[in-house]
Parts: structure tokens; C-alpha cells; sequence
């Protein structure tokens, strides 16, 4: 069986059969949170013709501020607006926050894709696509768009690397490992 197989094309049917989207990052974010959200946003935008909204407790950091669309996240959503919601890079289900304002958040209706590479990652999802060997949220984003044949445009290409570059220690720290140099070179276009 392949990378999450099952998990990915539970992912890609909620997310073909649904209209609207928010994809969430975690408190505090950083660049593996926000890359990993625009990228995935983008490719939705464009590509299914999705309605879709990045959203994040927190304002986004300065050193993400360039990535394409990061200036339309919002710090607010609507729980009743979306048909599936995605969390990228929340290690566990507080981490999104959105919880203590929306207590329905957790409950499945809409459903929630999970999209983590956290060892404290508690499973709160509807679906869950958690892998802890991967060096960041980033990694396993490219792979579940590859699976779901998206295109790379170089925003896409941008935000993955800047997620990739941010949670390997500007490709210095241990977790950068051979997938992810892989990986990497496929995004400089």
C-alpha cells in the first residue's frame, strides 16, 4: 500500500464534493503552518475552483508575509460556512484554538482533515494524515497534492519550500533527509 493511500483518497473525495473549505494554522504560526495552508489553498482556488478560507488565531508572522495570499487570512470564520475544514501543522487539537470559541469544531460535522507530522498529535480529525517521520506539515501537503495530480505553479512551489526550508532549519537539522532534498528539487521551477 502506498504513502496514507487510504487516508488521501478519503481526503480527496471530501475535498472534490465540498464548496467551501477553511484550512487552519496553528496558534503562533510559522512557516511550515502558513506555507503548508497557501499551498493547499492555492491549488484548491485554482485548480478544483474551490471556495476557500485561511484562517490562523494569530496573525501571521513578518518572515511569511511575502508568500502569495498570506495577507488574506483571517483571524475568524464562520463554523456554519464550510463543508470540510483542514488543519495543517497543529501538533494536537488545541493547538488550532478555534476550539474555545466554536465547541462544535471537534465534532465532525463539518468533517476535519488532519494534516500533521507531530509525535503529540492527538488524532482530531475526521481524518487523519499524521506522519511523524516527516520532516514538516509541508512534505506530506506535496505529497497529498501530487496524489491528487495538482499542478505547481511558483507560489505553490514557494510555499512548499518555505514550509520545507522553515521546519528543517534552512535544510540543516536532522529531518532533512533524502525525501526531503527530493522533494525540494522538484519545487525549483
Amino acid at each position: 500500500m502506498s504513502y496514507f493511500e487510504k487516508e488521501f483518497n478519503e481526503a480527496k473525495n471530501l475535498l472534490s464534493a465540498a464548496r467551501r473549505i477553511v484550512i487552519i494554522s496553528h496558534r503562533g504560526p510559522d512557516g511550515d503552518t502558513i506555507g503548508s495552508n497557501l499551498a493547499l489553498r492555492r491549488a484548491l482556488k485554482l485548480q478544483w475552483k474551490k471556495e476557500v478560507i485561511s484562517a490562523c488565531i494569530d496573525p501571521i508572522p513578518v518572515n511569511s508575509d511575502f508568500l502569495a495570499e498570506a495577507k488574506e487570512y483571517v483571524r475568524d470564520f464562520d463554523l456554519s460556512w464550510p463543508d470540510v475544514l483542514v488543519a495543517v501543522d497543529c501538533g494536537a487539537h488545541y493547538m488550532m484554538k478555534f476550539h474555545e470559541s466554536k465547541p462544535d469544531l471537534l465534532k465532525g460535522k463539518p468533517p476535519l482533515i488532519n494534516i500533521d507530522h507531530h509525535t503529540s498529535n492527538d488524532n482530531f480529525g475526521s481524518i487523519n494524515i499524521v506522519d511523524a517521520k516527516a520532516a514538516a506539515a509541508g512534505q506530506i501537503v506535496y505529497k497529498f497534492m501530487r496524489f491528487c495530480d495538482f499542478s505547481f505553479d511558483r507560489h505553490i512551489a514557494t510555499c512548499l519550500l518555505h514550509a520545507l526550508y522553515f521546519d528543517t532549519g534552512s535544510f540543516m537539522h536532522s529531518n532533512t533527509d533524502p525525501d526531503v532534498l527530493d522533494i525540494a528539487s522538484r519545487l525549483v521551477l
